[in-house]
């Protein structure tokens, strides 16, 4: 998928791969970079709670929230919980196999 969204972006964009969704390795030219001047960046969930703001991550966080609600038909929904079963909801996340999203909301 990596190499389709690369061909999308504009000149100067960059492809931002988060965590390790994908195990195999990315398939890709060094001239469709060069040429695009394209970028690539990876962030874990780890890097970004330690290196943006707290005013940066509510931000991020608000914004997910507002994709999410106003495109839900773009996500694979595997479960929703509400937030008092939020051990549930991590209990969910951790099975092996899980396929989809698993949403908490308040």
């Amino acid at each position: 998928m990596a190499v389709d969204l690369l061909s999308a972006l504009s000149s100067g964009g960059t492809l931002i791969i988060y965590g390790a969704l994908g195990q195999e390795p990315i398939p890709l030219h060094a001239a469709a970079v060069v040429q695009s001047a394209l970028g690539i960046r990876g962030l874990t969930i780890n890097r970004w709670l330690t290196a943006v703001s707290a005013k940066q991550r509510a931000s991020d966080v608000a914004s997910a929230v507002m994709l999410t609600t106003a495109m839900p038909q773009h996500f694979d929904v595997a479960a929703v919980y509400p937030l008092d079963r939020i051990t549930d909801a991590v209990r969910h996340v951790s099975q092996p196999g899980k396929v989809g999203t698993v949403v908490v909301k308040p």
